[in-house]
């Protein structure tokens, strides 16, 4: 994708030029950029009519992993994260020094060299895999310190089993017909957990009838569900199952992936 493309939905930042750079001082380095020495601060380029794009607010969150490069052809130049974020510029950490030489050596064979670094326009994507791991290692280290919930701990890091409460028959009894005894089984043993509950089971053996089931029952007793899953395809397969009920739906997700059909 371009990046005026990838900007439409909130994944980068298209024609950036620099504006500013700074060597990160020791007592800086780990507040504002991620231990990344080299501060660069990014505007936007100005048009021929002077004007510049919307604001840079919104897209970005301070921290945020990102990749540098060079429009058109000069991609991952530099890795860095999101140190600061105004309306109209952004600073970033970057793992290396940008040069005039640095651009031309990875320039690809034909292309122009650069004579000012000010010429370059540069395009900052979101590196979505590695703000994922950063957000996955994070919440393991946070169940580690002193006071983190010590119950979480030993479920996750000691193994200790879950428990369930003793469940009423006459709720058994009470789950819609059209389940088999296993799915039955399954809705029982969510309801009934105090910690958590895992469902298993292979394809085609009814797994997303069950969860529609479980929603239905917990959103009648008054709560509140997140529903999440590793693609947003598995999301609206079951969001689906909601359009003719009472069931309200508010859809998270960017526009280019998750389906449009829950506003």
């Amino acid at each position: 994708m371009t990046a005026e493309s990838r900007e439409k939905y909130g994944r980068c930042y298209a024609n950036m030029i620099i504006a500013h750079y700074e060597l990160a001082h020791q007592d800086t380095r780990d507040r504002r950029s991620g231990s990344r020495r080299h501060l660069y601060t990014f505007k936007r380029r100005r048009t021929c009519d002077g004007e510049t794009s919307a604001s840079l607010l919104g897209t970005f969150s301070t921290g945020d992993a990102v990749n540098i490069s060079i429009e058109p052809n000069l991609l991952a130049l530099g890795r860095g994260f999101m140190a600061e974020i105004t309306h109209d510029k952004i600073v970033v950490g970057i793992d290396r020094l940008i040069t005039v030489d640095v651009i031309n050596r990875g320039r690809p064979a034909g292309a122009a060299s650069f004579q000012d670094l000010a010429d370059a326009v540069f395009r900052i994507d979101k590196d979505e895999l590695s703000t994922g791991m950063t957000r996955i290692r994070d919440n393991l280290a946070q169940i580690f310190y002193k006071k983190s919930d010590s119950r979480l701990r030993s479920l996750i890091v000691d193994l200790v089993p879950p428990t369930f409460r003793a469940a009423p028959s006459k709720e058994y009894n009470m789950m819609p017909p059209a389940l088999s005894s296993s799915q039955k089984e399954a809705v029982m043993k969510v309801l009934t957990a105090q910690d958590y509950a895992l469902v298993l089971g292979m394809p085609g053996t009814g797994k997303t009838t069950t969860i529609v089931e479980i929603i239905k029952i917990l959103v009648s007793r008054g709560c509140r569900i997140l529903l999440t899953s590793y693609t947003h395809s598995a999301v609206d397969t079951i969001l689906r199952k909601f359009t003719d009920s009472d069931v309200s739906v508010l859809r998270l997700g960017p526009e280019d992936k998750a389906s449009r059909y829950f506003p």
